[in-house]
C-alpha cells in the first residue's frame, strides 16, 4: 500500500505532502534508487527545497551527497528509552516531556488510520478534522464508526 496525505496551508506555511510507503511490501520511494540510497527496513526520507534526509534509529545520509560532504550528526546526550520517558512523564505530571509528547499521538494516529480508511474506501476520502467525517465519501463512514456496538461495548 501507498498513502498520500495533503495537510492545506496553515497561515504563512505551505500546504504539506506526506507519502507513506509499506516497506514491509517491498514498496518504496522511486527517490531511494534514483540516488542510490540505503535500503534499511525502517527509514523516514524528509525531500526538501534544498536536498533530502534520510534516517533510521541510528543512521542518517543527506543527498545529494556531493553537496552536504563534510556534515556530520551533532553529538547529542544518550537519549533514555521510551519507556523510562514514559515513565517519568507520569511521575512529573509532565505531558509534552521530549519524547513523551502525547499531543501530537490523536493526530498522528488519526492520520495513519483515515489512510486504511481510504484503502478499503477503494478511493480518495477528503477529512473534516472538526467534526471526524468524510466530506466527498458518505459510505467509508462504516469503517469510522458503527451505529450498533456489541453489548457492553456501547458508547
Amino acid at each position: 500500500m501507498i498513502c498520500e496525505w495533503t495537510f492545506g496551508a496553515r497561515g504563512d506555511l505551505p500546504p504539506v505532502h506526506l507519502t507513506w510507503y509499506d516497506g514491509n511490501a517491498g514498496k518504496r520511494p522511486p527517490l531511494q534508487k534514483e540516488h542510490n540510497m540505503p535500503d534499511w527496513p525502517e527509514a523516514t526520507l524528509f525531500v526538501g527545497s534544498e536536498g533530502m534526509l534520510i534516517a533510521d534509529y541510528g543512521h542518517f545520509k543527506l543527498y545529494p551527497e556531493d553537496r552536504f560532504e563534510g556534515v556530520r550528526r551533532p553529538q547529542m546526550p544518550r537519549k533514555p528509552s521510551h519507556t523510562d520517558d514514559w515513565v517519568q512523564a507520569c511521575k512529573t505530571n509532565d505531558p509534552l516531556r521530549p519524547g513523551t509528547n502525547f499531543t501530537y499521538s490523536g493526530p498522528l494516529t488519526e492520520t495513519a488510520l483515515l489512510g486504511i480508511v481510504a484503502f478499503r474506501a477503494g478511493e480518495k476520502i477528503s477529512w473534516d478534522a472538526k467534526n471526524l467525517k468524510t466530506t466527498n465519501n458518505p459510505e467509508a463512514e462504516r469503517f469510522i464508526r458503527r451505529d450498533v456496538y456489541r453489548k457492553g461495548w456501547e458508547i
